[in-house]
């Protein structure tokens, strides 16, 4: 039988010959250098990449991470990771046309709606970069199919109306109706018009201090810890901690806005503090005790 003729590669080497192909041993494992790190240093690096994230998208990931789990041991679709894109696809379909959600507007109905899609499509990429493995997202099956699912379930994305001055005052109207009149009244009254002025978010208001307000005449100045899902608890222990920026934002009334004005954020915000008193590392907004309208808590008010 003659001998099949050895050819060059393209490196320039020739061929093994047949029967005597040398096995390639695999690369030893290469030691990472933060096994010599000091310990703060790795917990300073984690903290970073704890920080990307807010609290509450964690843990949306982490549950819609389990349904998926759950689905491809249901419908015997292994592995779920790594995920074929094959895979993914029949997962996100199910979920536009056969998943019940158990709240939200779609609460009852088959079917999720579209950004429900999309933030399952990102969980099953997060926990695969976690694992190091490539995501089946971004094949292109998977991408058109997103799309084909948009088109399916159609409907324009839900906007919320904005709340003007006449909304504001029309909220203000019932608070004095419901709580006549104490110091709970004026803290809820500053409150909302702090967070309508400031554009300031549940967690923005909650974490500020007294002393990151500043009320002048015509305006009012916030310096705001930029921080993402810190509850009532991590409010408590510090809002800025090293993790956390700040930012500021310097509210000033316009002479043509009347129907702010005659809201009067600046002197409702003034009234409360005035009447809560405490110090510049107080909390700006603090509970009351309920059956005592004079008793201001020292704690911060849970976002």
């Amino acid at each position: 039988m003659a001998r099949k003729p050895r050819r060059f590669r393209n490196d320039g080497s020739l061929e093994p010959e047949p029967g005597n192909v040398v096995a390639r041993v695999p690369d030893a494992p290469v030691a990472s250098p933060l096994a010599r790190a000091r310990p703060e240093l790795i917990e300073d690096a984690k903290e970073a990449i704890e920080a990307v994230r807010s609290k509450a998208t964690v843990a949306g990931y982490e549950a819609d991470w389990e349904k998926f789990k759950a689905f491809c041991r249901r419908e015997d679709l292994l592995p779920f990771q790594p995920a074929h894109p094959e895979t993914v696809v029949v997962y996100l379909r199910w979920l536009s046309k056969r998943a019940v959600p158990s709240r939200g507007r779609n609460k009852g109905k088959d079917g999720m709606a579209a950004g429900s899609i999309d933030r399952a499509r990102a969980s099953i990429a997060h926990f695969h970069r976690q694992a190091n493995l490539p995501s089946p997202t971004v094949d292109y099956r998977v991408r058109e199919a997103v799309k084909g699912i948009k088109n399916l379930i159609g409907g324009d994305p839900r906007q919320a109306w904005p709340i003007l001055p006449q909304h504001l005052a029309a909220m203000l109207r019932w608070l004095e109706g419901r709580r006549k009149n104490g110091i709970r009244l004026v803290r809820d009254r500053a409150l909302l018009l702090t967070c309508f002025v400031g554009a300031l978010s549940k967690g923005e208001v909650t974490a500020l201090r007294r002393k990151d307000v500043t009320v002048h005449d015509d305006g009012i100045l916030f310096v705001l810890a930029r921080h993402q899902g810190l509850t009532a608890k991590d409010v408590e222990q510090g809002t800025k901690s090293k993790r956390s920026g700040s930012s500021v934002v310097d509210w000033r009334l316009r002479d043509d806005d009347a129907a702010t004005k005659a809201l009067d954020p600046v002197g409702s915000l003034r009234a409360w503090l005035k009447e809560s008193g405490g110090g510049d590392d107080d909390f700006a907004f603090r509970p009351v005790k309920d059956g005592a309208e004079d008793d201001v808590r020292g704690k911060a008010l849970a976002s």
